[in-house]
Order: structure tokens, then sequence, then C-alpha cells
């Protein structure tokens, strides 16, 4: 919880008479899920001091997101990827969008589900939208291994309220062995036998 007005809030509530109460509103903004601890504490003239304190259980969308693909692909093959996209949090998240660069030792030749190619970036993007909490949405990416050497794969999910997520994966492009054979005819004419 974030105090909107600093790190801490300070209120002079003034004189109270006996038996007197008075309600006063704090206002804090959540900035991380999970349980949040608020610790009050009230003093006044000649030492009094209490303290209270409350619980509150923050829900927000968080996001989870998984990238499988080949480790090793030879040169001219295609390379499918698989991304897989959680919202592993306790709220529906929405404008969830998703990233995978492309390496340079690849070509990109499809992605489903409205998956597009950005050639400013190298980018494949794709908007999922609304994920509800523990909902999963998988992505399917094809490419062409073309150049050869070892590649990072790395692939990014956001969406509103900041939420991000990131994995990685490495795919090593060899060359596949080529033999060449020629038959030469050094001797003629040939006797029999």
């Amino acid at each position: 919880l974030e105090a909107t007005r600093g790190d801490r809030s300070q209120i002079a509530i003034g004189t109270l008479n006996p038996g007197e109460s008075r309600t006063v509103r704090l206002s804090f903004t959540a900035i991380a899920g999970g349980e949040q601890t608020l610790a009050i504490e009230a003093t006044a003239d000649s030492g009094l001091n209490q303290t209270a304190e409350a619980t509150v259980n923050v829900i927000a969308p968080s996001l989870a997101i998984t990238v499988e693909g080949p480790s090793l692909r030879y040169a001219g093959r295609d390379a499918r990827y698989t991304l897989n996209i959680t919202n592993d949090g306790k709220a529906a998240t929405n404008n969830v969008r998703i990233t995978h660069r492309i390496p340079k030792g690849f070509t990109f030749l499809k992605a489903d589900k409205g998956g597009t190619l950005d050639t400013n970036t190298g980018s494949v993007n794709w908007s999922v939208g609304h994920l509800e909490p523990a909902q999963s949405v998988q992505l399917k990416l094809l490419l062409q291994a073309t150049e050869l050497g070892q590649f990072e794969h790395h692939v990014f999910a956001s969406a509103e309220h900041g939420v991000t997520a990131k994995a990685d994966t490495t795919t090593k492009i060899e060359g596949s062995a080529s033999l060449f054979l020629e038959i030469q005819d050094l001797d003629d004419p040939v006797e029999v036998g």
C-alpha cells in the first residue's frame, strides 16, 4: 500500500473530549497484490499512545509465460515454437499483449491467432485481450532456420496496470553434412579382364 501523501499519512485530530470519537478516512493506493498490513498509531500529549493493525488482501492480476521450441535445428528446416500465457493472479486482466522477438538466424513463416510480423522491430505480436484468473492461452509460431549459430528467443507479455512477464529459450542452428561424389575415367581404352 502506498499513501497518497508520501510514506506516512499524518492527520491532526485536535482535542477529543471524554467519550468522544471521530472517524478519519485514510487514502492509500494498492501497488502490489497479496496480503498487506496497515499499522496505525494514535498519539497525544502526556505520552498517550495506542496502535492498531488491519490486514487487507489486495487481489491483482499476474501473468506467467513460457516458450517451448527446439534446442537444435538444421539450417533450412522449420522450427515450431509454442507460447503459453496464464493469468496466475486472483483478478481478471485486460489488454494482454504478447511479443516474440525473432533472432537474426530465423525468418518468419506464420503465426496463429492473429499474430502479425512487425518488420521494423523484427517481432511477432499478438493481442490476446481479456484473461480471467487461471485462464491460459496457447499461441503457435512457425519460423525457418536460416543462419548457423546459437540464437536466443525473447518473449514478453504485458497487460494493463503494468503487469508484465517474460521468458527466453535458445536454439542452436547447425548445417547439415552434404556429400559430393565425382567419378573420373583416367585410363582409356581398358583391356578385357
